[in-house]
């Protein structure tokens, strides 16, 4: 009874045991048609409640405005059916933010997602200081905010001055691992390689700390790049 509307990729889920399989990434418009574009999954939480995926889709969510071209960030609740959007503009949250972006992993419980952007709107008040590229950002399920990881350490609410991308997070979301070509994450890091380095986030401190230092000096980068 599916209507496929894209002749894409969809996302679907597998229920072990009965054996049968719901169709997660679909429109608004119609719960047995699939979104106009393909969808791609990246994560579930661990008791499958919460399932998260980009989508170039732009009928998933009702009442969304999607004008980028781009993949988008979204989040499934099965218990429910309800979608709602990760990547949203922060002086409008019923608008897609205006660039790419890509998740990467959701914590045990769904409260955390992680995911990369090249968006230079997802938090209000923060200024794009890498030339739109790629930075590292945590979505909060319960309250719906938005907050950049991959920030200057420089206090003046911008983004690091290169691109960083996500890796993973812990189970419980308090720590995030992400690479990064900046060199202004840490204020006491000399970086001399200028390649990509490993850095470790704590979310409820809200620092970052370099995991690929040198043996000699644990201040400064790696002589290499580190991924």
């Amino acid at each position: 009874g599916i209507i496929d509307n894209n002749g894409g990729a969809d996302i679907f889920l597998y229920q072990r045991s009965t054996g049968s399989i719901s169709l997660v990434s679909r429109s608004h418009n119609n719960l047995i048609a699939t979104a106009n574009s393909f969808s791609a999954p990246t994560s579930i939480s661990s008791d499958g409640e919460w399932v998260l995926f980009q989508s170039y889709g732009t009928d998933i969510v009702h009442g969304v405005t999607d004008g980028n071209f781009a993949y988008d960030v979204f989040l499934f609740q099965r218990s429910t059916g309800a979608t709602s959007l990760v990547s949203r503009s922060a002086s409008n949250l019923t608008n897609v933010a205006n660039s790419y972006s890509t998740p990467t992993a959701i914590t045990d419980d769904g409260e955390w997602t992680l995911f990369s952007s090249s968006a230079t709107d997802l938090v209000a008040g923060v200024s794009d200081s890498n030339g739109g590229n790629y930075d590292v950002f945590l979505y909060q399920n319960s309250t719906g905010e938005v907050s950049l990881v991959s920030r200057s350490v420089s206090g003046n609410g911008a983004t690091a001055n290169g691109t960083s991308f996500s890796t993973a997070i812990s189970a419980d979301g308090e720590w995030v691992l992400f690479k990064s070509n900046a060199i202004d994450l840490m204020s006491d890091v000399t970086d001399s390689n200028g390649s990509d380095d490993v850095f470790l986030y704590q979310r409820s401190s809200g620092e970052v700390s370099l995991v690929s230092h040198s043996a000699i000096n644990s201040v400064t980068s790696a002589n290499g790049s580190s991924t």
